[in-house]
């Protein structure tokens, strides 16, 4: 793969949008969703069967979420992984860790973040600028703050 920061092998899979997301976990969401609605139909129509329904779907709504949060916590270590073998000056380590992250969620301000001071260090300012700009937008963070400002000092000595 030539000169890719983060090279990646792409399989043809549909991705999650999000680090918790699923697609079992979106489904469950929506038939928790039509679960509901069918309990205030059935409740507007005075059946007794309207409570079970309900129960059933505010179960299956708990069990995504609960699904969704396992997910998203597996996610934040893996961040987290990614950041210790960078502050510990392990810079293969980190972009074999990021790698994955970048290409399943290269929208997600967390992973541009990771990326950037990653890349920085790497000898690619230009991509770490871009990665670190798109993560300032929404992250206050001191390191993406100082990490940009390097990687445009570099940029206007070259």
């Amino acid at each position: 793969m030539p000169n890719e920061p983060f090279p990646v092998e792409k399989p043809t899979v549909l991705k999650a949008s999000t680090p918790g997301s699923h697609p079992v976990i979106r489904g469950v969401w929506l038939a928790a969703w039509v679960l509901l609605l069918a309990a205030a139909i059935l409740f507007a129509l005075g059946s007794f069967a309207s409570p079970a329904v309900a129960l059933v779907g505010a179960g299956w709504l708990v069990a995504g979420l609960i699904a969704y949060l396992f997910r998203h916590a597996r996610f934040l270590a893996i961040v987290d992984r990614g950041e210790r073998a960078l502050r510990a000056g392990d810079i293969a380590t980190a972009r074999t860790i990021a790698a994955p992250l970048v290409d399943r969620y290269p929208a997600f301000p967390p992973v541009q973040r990771l990326a950037g001071l990653i890349l920085y260090p790497s000898g690619d300012p230009l991509s770490a600028a871009t990665l670190l700009e798109a993560a300032a937008k929404s992250l206050r963070d001191r390191d993406v703050v100082v990490t940009l400002v390097a990687a445009y000092a570099a940029l206007n000595k070259a």
